[in-house]
């Protein structure tokens, strides 16, 4: 999506703002699975609701952006790729950050819901 779409400084933005996005994503996962007023089983069911849900918006709202080009079209001579300053990169960037944020919130709930090795023996 980032090749095919963008030119090379939106690209390295993109970048930027993907692994920024990381941050808040394990923080935000990190204070949900250590809330102490909860079972460790309530927490983990939470953890997998907002996974769900976050799943289910990235890849909804990336599947209806998609939709408005075919890989012929990326391929034409005629393509312009998208920069950061036209008008229509706000979604895409929106899609892109979203990336990241469910990026480091899965990780970090596999990480956190996967025993370390001294406890698997």
């Amino acid at each position: 999506m980032n090749l095919t779409t963008f030119n090379v400084r939106t690209r390295a933005l993109n970048n930027t703002l993907y692994w920024a996005a990381e941050i808040p994503g394990s923080f935000l996962m990190g204070f949900i699975l250590d809330i102490p007023q909860f079972s460790r089983v309530v927490r983990a069911r939470m953890g997998l609701v907002v996974i769900a849900a976050m799943t289910l918006g990235v890849w909804g709202g990336a599947y209806a952006w998609q939709k408005g080009y075919t890989r012929e079209q990326v391929e034409a001579e005629s393509f312009r790729l998208i920069d950061m300053t036209d008008s229509n990169y706000g979604g895409p960037a929106v899609i892109l950050v979203c990336y990241g944020l469910l990026d480091s919130l899965l990780q970090s709930f596999i990480l956190w819901y996967v025993p370390p090795p001294s406890r698997l023996s």
